[in-house]
C-alpha cells in the first residue's frame, strides 16, 4: 500500500474518499513495511564514548538519552523507567481500549464518537466543528466520505462512554466542550504521522483556544511486533512526573525510526 503518496488536500470528491479511506488504515489491517521503504537499519545504534569507544544502545538507553536532552533529572527518570512502575497503568489503558473495541492505532473518541486512523486535519475539523455547533451538518464535500467511513467502520456516530482518569496525560481546557481521547502506540508509524502532521493543527486551532480537552491513552500493540512500544509509553509517563510528558511524546514520535528496532534491554 503506497499510503505515503496520499495527499490530504486533494479536492475532487472521489479522490478525497479514496484518500481518506486509505489514510484511515490502521496497524493490523495493512502492511507497514512500505511506509518506511527508505529506512536505514537501526538494529545496532552506537554512540561514541570519549571519542574512542562505542557502545550499542538499547531502546531503554535511547529513552534515557532523550530524557537528558529534555533536561530531566536523569537519576529520577532512570529509576522510574527501570522500575517498570507504569506497566500496570499501561495494561489498564490497553484493557480499556479492548473493551471499547479498539484493535488498531491511532484511534480517537471525539465526544465519544469513534474515529479510526491517521485521518487528515480536515476530517477532524468537520467532526469537531459539528460537535461545537459551529456547523449543523458535515460539509457537503465530506458527507460522502463520512458515509463511506461509517460503512467501513472507520467512523461511528454512536456515542460511547470513555473513562478518563486523573492519571491519564491531559492537556487543554479541562472544562472544554469537546474531549478527544486518543489511543496510541508509540511504535506505530501511522500514530507518528498523526502526531507530527495533524495534532499540531488541532493544538493550534482547538486546544490552545480552550475548545478541546485532549487525553492520551496507551495501547501498545506488542502482538504486532512492537516490542519497544510499552517501554516508550513508560518513558513518556516517567517524563510526565517532571512535567514534560508532551515533550517526550513529541520526541518519541519524531525519533521513532531511531529507536523502534533497537533491542529492548
Amino acid at each position: 500500500m503506497e499510503e505515503n503518496k496520499v495527499k490530504s488536500n486533494l479536492t475532487p470528491v472521489a479522490i478525497i474518499i479514496a484518500g481518506l479511506i486509505i489514510a484511515g488504515a490502521i496497524v493490523g489491517k495493512d502492511s507497514l513495511s512500505k511506509l518506511f521503504e527508505n529506512k536505514t537499519d537501526t538494529s545496532e545504534t552506537t554512540v561514541a564514548v570519549k571519542g574512542v569507544e562505542t557502545e550499542t544502545l538499547s531502546a531503554s538507553a535511547q529513552f534515557k538519552k532523550y530524557a537528558g536532552d529534555l533536561g530531566l533529572d536523569q537519576a529520577k527518570f532512570d529509576t522510574c523507567l527501570d522500575s517498570g512502575k507504569y506497566q500496570t497503568r499501561i495494561s489498564e489503558t490497553s484493557n480499556e481500549g479492548t473493551i471499547l473495541g479498539i484493535n488498531g492505532t491511532p484511534s480517537f473518541f471525539i465526544n465519544g464518537k469513534l474515529l479510526i486512523g491517521a485521518q487528515p486535519f480536515s476530517m477532524f475539523k468537520a467532526i469537531i466543528d459539528k460537535e461545537l455547533g459551529i456547523t449543523t451538518e458535515y460539509p457537503a464535500e465530506i458527507k460522502d466520505t463520512i458515509s463511506q467511513m461509517e460503512s467501513s467502520g472507520y467512523f461511528s456516530e454512536e456515542v460511547k462512554t470513555v473513562p478518563v482518569a486523573d492519571t491519564d496525560p491531559t492537556k487543554g481546557n479541562v472544562n472544554a466542550a469537546i474531549t478527544i481521547v486518543e489511543f496510541t502506540d508509540y511504535q506505530c508509524p501511522y500514530c507518528a504521522r498523526y502526531a507530527i502532521e495533524t495534532l499540531p493543527q488541532i493544538q493550534k486551532e482547538y486546544i490552545d483556544t480552550g475548545k478541546i480537552k485532549y487525553v492520551l491513552k496507551d495501547i501498545p500493540l506488542t502482538s504486532l511486533g512492537h516490542a519497544n512500544a510499552e517501554k516508550a509509553a513508560e518513558a513518556a509517563l516517567c517524563s510526565g512526573e517532571q512535567g514534560k510528558y508532551w515533550e517526550m511524546h513529541e520526541k518519541l514520535f519524531s525519533s521513532q525510526q531511531e529507536w523502534s528496532e533497537l533491542g529492548t534491554n
